[in-house]
């Protein structure tokens, strides 16, 4: 394969030609190497590291993909009067900033200069999330990723692929100056990026005496990042896009893990290495395949390899991304305190939605999958459910739920207003479309704040008002308004 061959998407035939090259068949793993990497992944024993060949975007000369970091490298020199970075067609470099910086310090210049204008090409940076970066993230197996670059696509990827991620809370950077550790829980998401980003201006990796500061004082700080070391030691580690040169893999591995790699047993697999054969380089090739093993080598593109392992997991592992999947998944009761969602039947759309963004936040919810029964049995079951089992009472209101007050939702509410007590939180009212204030809900509910989530789309202010109230209902019960 040659180098510079980047994904298409899942729809993409095999030895279609996509950039700069025709993909081959992936080899990638076997099947055995598959079902052990899958099986890890689902009980989150996984951290992905995404190096720059996973972050790709267009060329704006072609149009094909290209990586992200040829396109700041191309905007650094402009800016700072220099060449740009020598980028044949046949390879991708995956410092192309470290060109550019490097023949700018030899003209005796400040290096302040180049973080001050790389941090003012990522504000103005305006660029389309990579496909492969979205299926990673729809992965929702993992938990914690690590950024081997300083810009933000993985994170918007997640704010696409995983409704409530909020980055400003779920986003850390390491800066080489101040360690700043992970939380004693993590919660579903959290992105921790390993050598900087725009947000820890000027403290952030751009040519390679930055990576070899980064890694000194991640060695240094080890102390004070206990619990990333501690995870990254005991995971397999999963790299995306060798985001580091030769050595800076070498190095990093060596401080994380532990120390020499020929001292672990050869089947004793820490990490994977996914990316282009002439991007490892074959002296890393040599060196973890044939003479330590402990890092098994994915020769491939990175991107191809994504999309393969997005298809696979969610073959096994299903996240109901689909309306048909999520349903399947519902049970046919209400599970002990979740969040209950009454809908009518013309709004199923936006109650799958609405359920789908919660369940992917971590918010366990439950929805009525039976709209059309009826019966004294079925009755006694969801009035339980609204009356006892849930913690609290999602309505989703619409003009369906407004124009006709006889439809089974307002038996529900009712129920909810049996279950209300002023002062506290229980009944959360959400309208769907255009409606107006409704008319049609118990008077109990008269006073309350309204959401407005158009189609049932989650927002992660709503997100995290729910995640908060439920975890408070877990500790104490019914929270206060």
């Amino acid at each position: 394969m040659r180098a510079g061959c980047i994904s298409g998407g899942p729809g993409m035939t095999r030895g279609e030609t996509i950039g700069v090259c025709a993909v081959e068949e992936p080899r990638f793993l076997s099947e055995e190497d598959w079902r052990e990497l899958l099986s890890e992944t689902r009980n989150r024993q996984v951290i992905p590291i995404v190096g720059s060949g996973l972050v790709t975007t267009p060329d704006p000369a072609s149009g094909e993909p290209i990586p992200l970091n040829r396109l700041l490298a191309t905007q650094l020199a402009e800016r700072l009067g220099v060449d740009p970075p020598e980028l044949p067609a046949d390879s991708m470099p995956r410092l192309p900033l470290n060109q550019v910086a490097c023949q700018y310090l030899r003209k005796g210049k400040s290096r302040k200069a180049i973080y001050r204008e790389v941090s003012d090409v990522l504000d103005k940076l305006e660029v389309d999330i990579p496909p492969a970066l979205i299926e990673l993230a729809s992965i929702t197996d993992f938990d914690l990723f690590m950024a081997g670059t300083i810009d933000p696509l993985l994170a918007r990827a997640l704010e696409q692929a995983r409704p409530g991620f909020q980055r400003s809370e779920q986003v850390l950077a390491y800066d080489a100056k101040t360690p700043v550790d992970i939380p004693e829980q993590i919660g579903d998401t959290l992105v921790y990026h390993i050598v900087g980003s725009r947000q820890t201006y000027p403290y952030f990796a751009v040519w390679e005496e930055d990576y070899l500061e980064f890694l000194y004082c991640l060695a240094v700080h080890r102390g004070a990042l206990k619990r990333l070391f501690s995870l990254l030691k005991a995971r397999y580690l999963l790299f995306l896009g060798s985001p580091f040169n030769d050595w800076v893999v070498r190095f990093f591995l060596f401080i994380v893990k532990g120390g020499r790699f020929s001292d672990a047993r050869r089947d004793d697999i820490g990490a994977y290495l996914a990316d282009l054969e002439s991007n490892l380089g074959a002296p890393l090739i040599f060196f973890f395949d044939k003479v330590v093993g402990t890092t098994r080598i994915i020769q491939g593109c990175p991107c191809k390899f994504v999309s393969e392992f997005y298809r696979r997991w969610s073959e096994e592992h299903p996240d109901g991304t689909r309306d048909e999947d999520l349903l399947r998944q519902m049970p046919d009761e209400i599970p002990r305190q979740a969040v209950f969602v009454s809908y009518s039947h013309d709004d199923r759309a936006a109650a799958l939605e609405l359920v789908r963004g919660l369940r992917t936040a971590g918010v366990p919810v439950w929805m009525d999958k039976q709209r059309l029964q009826a019966g004294e049995n079925y009755n006694r079951s969801i009035q339980y459910a609204v009356k006892q089992g849930c913690s609290f009472f999602i309505s989703l209101i619409s003009e369906a739920t407004e124009s006709d007050t006889t439809r089974y939702v307002h038996e529900e509410r009712r129920w909810a207003a049996d279950n209300h007590v002023d002062g506290f939180v229980f009944y959360i009212p959400v309208i769907i479309d255009d409606t107006d204030l409704p008319q049609s809900e118990p008077p109990q509910f008269s006073t309350i704040h309204c959401e407005r989530l158009p189609k049932g789309r989650v927002s992660p202010a709503f997100v995290k008002r729910l995640k908060g109230l439920v975890e408070e209902y877990r500790i104490s019960k019914r929270p206060r308004a």
